[in-house]
């Protein structure tokens, strides 16, 4: 399990759902997004993340990856960060 902090603004439709994965591949609509507490034009929040750790070797280093989506659909582009285990 990891917290994540995502900040993003859209002043005209509106911030809506987040997308935090350890895979690159561009999220769609239809994907499996999560909705940020409350929508808004400028959101600041911590979401707590867990992912399948069990291919990480030992003090392994993992990419994630997020994206935000908007009131209408639009998807962010990609913003990643490199998260280090130690077993």
């Amino acid at each position: 399990t990891v917290k994540v902090g995502i900040s993003a603004g859209d002043s005209l439709a509106g911030v809506t759902a987040w997308y935090v994965t350890d895979n690159s591949t561009t999220p769609t609509t239809s994907s499996n997004w999560t909705n940020f507490s409350s929508a808004g034009t400028n959101i600041s929040e911590n979401v707590t993340i867990t992912f399948d750790n069990s291919s990480i070797a030992d003090n392994g280093t993992v990419v994630i990856y997020a994206w935000v989506m908007d009131g209408v659909g639009n998807i962010s582009a990609v913003d990643s960060d490199n998260i280090t285990y130690y077993h």
